[in-house]
């Protein structure tokens, strides 16, 4: 089968209704699909939940970061830096409101336990997740691309997170609408929806990086000033976050405190370089060094292949921007598998760049890593999501 190449929006022209019968008509009646693959993937990773819950009778879901933005939204952030460290100093000033205030909207709008409102909460946005992915992947390569970027995005190694609440699957939907928005030059839109991101997750600031490109690109070329509103109004959500812990806290640095005081995170232009050696001289090495070095090895593997597949710009600069922010971390190094997922484009590449057989390989071989990921992560509590 011949390689599909991506398609371009040149400015002022509109959806081809000929080519959308080509490509299987109406896109939004087709969001079943995407939906259906992640419903069998939660089935699957619900499988191991109830057998580890059965055997230890304890209830996984909430651990690591979910039960941390469960307490954020149940009751808020506190109005002052904890000085401890570790254990002492964490506190849930270091987790955005994006996730917790989609979890409050869950459990006041239905009778449901905290706790069930994040479950819920998180599968809404892993719906809204691979909607946006699968209409992403769908703008810029076709149907069969977009059908494979979901099943590679729900049986990535990493993907077992979206079974404890955590906060991507709310990042990557609301990056991926706005990359689309950015496509169809939807400037408003597009800083809405990445100012929802960056009030989610700090790495949100990779699709602000993607609006500057745009909306440089849309001056240039058509003198479209309005464009320059997305990169203010996208970084409005975690400069108002700040703003706001500044406020209530009083201290200027509380997000950054916290990430120090509580869970030894830092960022460093070393960070690679001392991961690589201490994995290197380590004996045995840490297994979380181990995987990150993996991570990073694979990250910057799909990022060369994204580049030279020809793909928009700016779901390289999405990419790059996210691994860059990944990169820099501390405690723990390196380029973690789930910081490959949330740069998802790279997904996407995959999903273009391999059909058949081969594809066929590469996700049943994923599907493994990912159960055993979950499986050690939840029942050893060494390996960290």
């Amino acid at each position: 089968m011949t390689r599909v190449a991506p398609r371009e929006h040149p400015e002022g022209t509109k959806a081809d209704p000929v080519a959308s019968v080509r490509t299987g008509g109406a896109p939004l009646a087709q969001l079943w699909r995407p939906v259906a693959v992640l419903v069998a993937a939660r089935l699957v990773m619900g499988a191991g939940m109830w057998a580890y819950q059965h055997v230890t009778h304890q209830y996984p879901i909430n651990h690591w970061d979910g039960g941390w933005y469960v307490l954020a939204a149940q009751h808020g952030w506190p109005h002052h830096v904890k000085t401890g460290l570790g254990d002492a100093g964490q506190d849930t000033l270091a987790f955005f409101p994006g996730f917790p205030t989609v979890i409050r909207v869950v459990h006041f709008a239905l009778p449901l336990s905290w706790l069930r409102a994040g479950e819920v909460a998180a599968f809404l946005t892993q719906v809204a997740m691979v909607a946006g992915m699968w209409l992403l992947a769908r703008d810029v390569w076709g149907d069969e691309v977009a059908d494979r970027t979901s099943v590679v995005l729900c049986f990535f190694p990493a993907a077992f997170v979206f079974a404890i609440m955590y906060s991507e699957s709310m990042l990557m939907a609301a990056s991926a609408f706005c990359l689309l928005a950015l496509r169809r030059q939807k400037w408003l839109l597009a800083g809405a929806l990445a100012a929802v991101a960056t009030a989610t997750r700090l790495v949100g600031i990779a699709v602000v990086v993607c609006c500057a490109w745009e909306a440089f690109q849309a001056v240039r070329k058509g003198r479209k000033w309005r464009a320059l509103l997305s990169v203010p109004l996208g970084a409005a959500g975690v400069v108002g976050w700040f703003a706001y812990l500044w406020a209530s806290t009083g201290d200027a640095k509380a997000w950054l405190d916290t990430e120090r005081n509580g869970w030894a995170q830092h960022t460093s232009l070393l960070a690679i370089p001392r991961l690589v050696k201490s994995v290197l001289h380590t004996h045995p090495a840490d297994p979380n060094q181990v995987l990150a070095l993996a991570g990073t090895g694979l990250g910057i593997i799909l990022l060369v292949t994204l580049v030279v597949s020809r793909a928009p710009i700016m779901l390289s600069l999405y990419s790059l921007a996210v691994l860059v922010i990944s990169a820099t971390s501390v405690n723990p190094s390196g380029i973690r598998f789930r910081f490959v997922m949330t740069a998802f484009p790279l997904l996407m590449v995959v999903a273009y760049r391999l059909k058949d057989a081969a594809f066929s390989v590469v996700v049943a071989g994923s599907a493994v890593v990912m159960s055993a990921m979950m499986v050690v992560t939840l029942t050893g509590g060494t390996l960290i999501p």
